[in-house]
């Protein structure tokens, strides 16, 4: 089970910052939190596209070190996390005949050996599923080293000191605690939408949808010939309405919100289909983040097409904030998650 956030031990005196940095194809994100005595605040925050292209390491090498040199330049601490896009990993499920989690790990190693060639080129995590007569199925996070090897000397480059490095949507689990045996999140992002599974805290299954927010910005500009700055108010402060049959924007993104559900339903029927025998593996709660998880009405219109309770998550519960405002509302959190709960994360130690 994945350790929770949970309670940070306030200074008795004097300040600790802390920084978090996510990276996505096309997005940098980034929060720094600093402890006092009188709580936490969030010292600075922000967000720089990505111009160059992903496949392009040598120009998209440059890009980031020019992005980390400016953060480092007005940053208060040399310590980075980072957490790196999920598609980074490669995710699987195996059946196994043994029950020993030792010797698991020791027969996944084995099976990824003879399909790889080697087991030094990647960083693995297993995850008992469940257990039937005399088979043990588990699931399998594969982390290539490369990436990591890439954010040490893109942090050794730029003078910052990394302290740790790891998948967004399980960082993301740990801030807002879901470990149970079955947990969903959906991150509604820019150009892409993630449905993920999480056992335990573990990424399990994850299916992307090339679908998000810039998308549908551009959608509503085309079938409403509006600018594209009036088209961003009418998503993210009308929002979407199934109780109003004139709201322009879902009638706009019908075809878009779609893809979304279909997805969505594909991923919770393999993943219920896959662990019938098993109750506690059911999923009873979707959690919303990302940019999208800030349009008005869109928890409750995937509550509604998916049969199954969505909700935002409450980033700063339980967080000692030193403003009863604070600087990163909770609205805005949801699009900073994975770097919000990285820069939380290092105020634990």
């Amino acid at each position: 089970m994945k350790k929770q956030i949970g309670k940070i031990k306030l200074p008795v005196s004097g300040k600790k910052t802390s920084l978090g940095v996510a990276l996505e194809d096309h997005l940098v994100s980034y929060v720094e939190a600093t402890a006092t005595p009188s709580g936490i605040s969030i010292s600075r925050f922000g967000e720089v596209a990505l111009e160059t292209d992903s496949g392009d390491k040598e120009q998209r090498t440059a890009e980031l070190t020019h992005i980390f040199k400016n953060i480092h330049h007005r940053s208060k601490t040399k310590a980075l996390r980072i957490a790196l896009p999920d598609s980074t990993a490669t995710f699987f499920e195996m059946t196994l005949p043994e029950s020993d989690p030792f010797l698991l790990e020791h027969m996944v190693e084995r099976e990824i050996k003879k399909a790889t060639g080697d087991r030094h080129d990647f960083v693995m995590q297993t995850e008992i599923l469940y257990r039937e007569k005399n088979n043990t199925k588990v699931a399998v996070t594969m982390l290539p080293q490369l990436p990591i090897d890439d954010m040490k000397a893109l942090a050794k480059q730029t003078d910052f000191n990394l302290e740790y490095v790891g998948l967004s949507t399980e960082i993301v689990a740990e801030l807002i605690s879901l470990d149970d045996a079955a947990s969903i999140i959906v991150a509604i992002k820019a150009h892409e939408t993630s449905i993920t599974i999480l056992s335990k805290g573990s990424l399990v299954l994850e299916e992307v949808v090339a679908t998000g927010t810039d998308v549908w910005i551009q959608k509503i500009v085309e079938q409403l010939g509006v600018s594209k700055e009036s088209a961003e108010e009418a998503l993210f402060f009308d929002g979407i309405s199934l109780t109003s049959t004139k709201n322009a924007v879902l009638q706009c993104l019908r075809g878009e919100l779609h893809k979304l559900i279909q997805a969505a339903e594909k991923t919770f029927l393999y993943w219920h289909v896959d662990c019938r025998k098993e109750k506690e593996c059911r999923v009873r709660q979707v959690t919303l983040i990302g940019g999208g998880a800030t349009i008005p009405g869109m928890a409750s219109y995937l509550e509604t097409a998916l049969h199954i309770e969505t909700r935002n998550p409450e980033p700063f519960k339980n967080i000692p904030l030193a403003n009863e405002i604070p600087e990163l509302t909770e609205a805005e959190s949801l699009k900073y998650l994975p770097a919000l709960a990285l820069a939380l994360k290092g105020l634990r130690k």
